[in-house]
C-alpha cells in the first residue's frame, strides 16, 4: 500500500474552512483580502503570506503548522515573511566523505520539496559526478532503510562523517557506490554503515 499523499496548503484551507462552515467570501473578509485571493489559495494557483496563515490559524483554532504536509509539517521547515518556505542546510557533505555540521544557511524550497525532505545538504567533491555536482543542494528525508539504486546519505564507521553514495544491497551486505568510478566504494563487510536518509531531490544553480 502506498503512502498517503500529503494535503496541499489550499486543500487544508478548504478543509478547515468547510469544517468551520465559513464561505470563501466570509474568510476573505475576516482576513482582509479579496474573495479571489482565497479562491486562488484553495486552487493552488497562489499561496497565502505568512501573516494570512497566522490569521487563519487563529480563526480555525489550529497551529500554523497544520497548513503544511497533511497537518504535520516537517519540524525543520521555516516560513518566511512573504510565505516562502525554507529548509536549513544542516551540513556541507562531501560526495566522498565530509563532516556533518550545524545549520549554516537556509535554502528556499517549494512546498513539494519541503514535503519530501526533512533538511537539505550541500554537496562537495566529485565522487557522485555526473549525477551530483559540487555545489548542488540535495533534499534528504530521514530514513534508515532504502532500496538498491537510491542515492543515500550514510555514516561510515563510528565517525561523525557522512557520505553521499548510491545504495547497492546484496543479501545482507550494504555497499555504498560512487557514480564516479575513480572513487572507492564502501561495503558493510569492511565498514560499519548507518543510513541517515534518502536523497529525494536535487537543486542545481547554474551560477557557480
Amino acid at each position: 500500500m502506498g503512502a498517503t499523499k500529503p494535503y496541499t496548503i489550499g486543500e487544508v484551507i478548504r478543509k478547515l474552512r468547510e469544517e468551520a462552515g465559513i464561505s470563501q467570501a466570509r474568510l476573505a473578509r475576516l482576513l482582509g483580502v479579496t474573495h479571489a485571493s482565497v479562491a486562488q489559495w484553495e486552487s493552488g494557483r497562489n499561496h497565502p503570506r505568512h501573516k494570512h496563515i497566522e490569521k487563519m490559524a487563529a480563526i480555525f483554532g489550529v497551529p500554523p503548522a497544520v497548513f503544511f504536509a497533511d497537518g504535520n509539517f516537517r519540524e525543520y521547515a521555516r516560513i518566511g515573511e512573504r510565505g516562502d518556505l525554507f529548509l536549513p542546510v544542516v551540513s556541507y557533505v562531501h560526495a566522498g566523505l565530509g563532516v556533518q555540521k550545524e545549520p549554516e544557511e537556509l535554502l528556499m524550497v517549494t512546498l513539494e520539496e519541503a514535503q519530501k525532505a526533512h533538511f537539505a545538504l550541500k554537496v562537495k567533491g566529485k565522487s557522485m559526478e555526473p549525477t551530483l555536482l559540487e555545489g548542488d543542494y540535495i533534499g534528504v528525508r530521514r530514513q534508515e532503510v532504502a532500496t538498491t539504486g537510491d542515492i543515500v546519505v550514510a555514516q561510515v564507521d563510528e565517525f561523525d562523517e557522512v557520505t553521499v553514495k548510491r545504495l547497492k544491497q546484496i543479501a545482507t551486505e550494504i555497499i555504498l557506490v560512487p557514480d564516479n568510478p575513480e572513487f572507492p566504494s564502501y561495503s558493510s563487510r569492511h565498514h560499519r554503515i548507518r543510513l541517515i536518509g534518502k536523497v529525494t531531490w536535487v537543486k542545481r544553480y547554474l551560477e557557480r
